[in-house]
């Protein structure tokens, strides 16, 4: 095995280990509860300065690591719900501009029951593609997309239009965008 691929392996274990030393949540606190995810926030990012391979091969980190870094940090260092540390996560870790490098995200609410399809930074309803949404919830389309590109990492054109139909929906993404939602429970 050639030395990338150990290298690659050695990170992949490592990020499995830490990710099953992680807390469980139950479900019942995932929408609501606050809770001090410092620690594990901490943790990730030793973690990933350990062994992600940007921090092996000279000349990949980004001159604005440092400041990523501590802005994750605060934004963490306060009790926060199981979905805001997963939001606050994701935006960490587009830093590594890595697809495979990532955490799955407990989006809380509910989502819109709609399918679209994202076209060259346009989105469409699926079911009538010749119908533009230009905004939702008093949100333009731009700024859901943007919001999307903080928190997701894509590496090329099409997995992010795949994002932005698939995530467009979601109520954590649009709440984050500054979508007016009502509760219609």
């Amino acid at each position: 095995m050639k030395a990338k691929g150990r290298i690659i392996l050695a990170f992949m274990m490592i990020i499995l280990a830490m990710l099953a030393s992680c807390r469980s949540v139950a479900e019942s606190e995932v929408d609501s509860s606050f809770m001090d995810f410092s620690s594990d926030a901490l943790l990730l990012v030793e973690t990933i300065e350990d062994v992600h391979p940007i921090f092996i091969i000279d000349g990949m980190l980004p001159g604005y690591y440092e400041e990523w870094r501590a802005i994750y940090l605060a934004e963490t260092a306060y009790p926060m719900t199981l979905t805001d540390f997963g939001l606050a996560t994701r935006r960490y870790l587009t830093v590594l501009r890595d697809g495979h490098t990532s955490v799955s995200t407990v989006l809380d609410g509910g989502f819109i029951n709609m399918n679209f399809i994202a076209q060259d930074g346009r989105l469409f309803l699926a079911h009538t593609p010749d119908d533009e949404v230009l905004e939702i919830g008093g949100v333009a389309v731009a700024d859901i997309f943007y919001q999307i590109d903080r928190h997701y990492f894509s590496e090329s054109k099409a997995m992010r239009m795949m994002r932005y139909a698939n995530l467009t929906s979601f109520e954590s993404i649009l709440r984050v965008a500054g979508a007016k939602i009502e509760d219609t429970s």
